[in-house]
């Protein structure tokens, strides 16, 4: 089923494509051809590549099409690259619920002092340092 709605998906992005070309319309028309044609424009050369895709589309696609569409195909894929690591500031941060909720999963640091382990690692002895908390007021 998954694979059905791929082709569909596919031959109406063609005929779409098809539309534009023959209408001399630019907007959406490098998002189709990246979509279908991706590989062939990275692997083969400007003038095979257009061969090709005209070959398969039926339409004529000219080198100066492929050397933009070159061009669109790194813009497209750093902004992949780009979007996979960026969350939106406007996004919760991701806390993982568990049985007993978040309390539960902070029960084991109630006496975890970080300033202790730099004191471990820098060798300054742990009384020196003064903790801002109620016991020490």
């Amino acid at each position: 089923m998954v694979e059905e709605n791929f082709r569909v998906d596919k031959v109406q992005a063609r005929q779409r494509l098809i539309f534009l070309l023959k209408n001399s319309m630019v907007k959406g028309k490098f998002e189709l051809l990246y979509k279908l044609f991706h590989n062939e424009v990275k692997g083969l050369s400007l003038l095979g590549a257009s061969k090709l895709i005209s070959a398969e589309l039926g339409i004529q696609v000219g080198i100066q099409t492929m050397r933009t569409l070159r061009i669109k195909c790194h813009e497209f894929e750093n902004a992949k690259r780009k979007g996979l690591g960026r969350s939106s500031p406007f996004d919760p941060p991701f806390i993982q619920e568990s049985d007993g909720g978040y309390l539960s999963n902070v029960k084991g640091m109630e006496d975890f002092r970080p300033m202790d382990v730099f004191a471990e690692i820098h060798g300054k002895s742990s009384p020196l340092i003064k903790w801002a908390d109620k016991t020490n007021s």
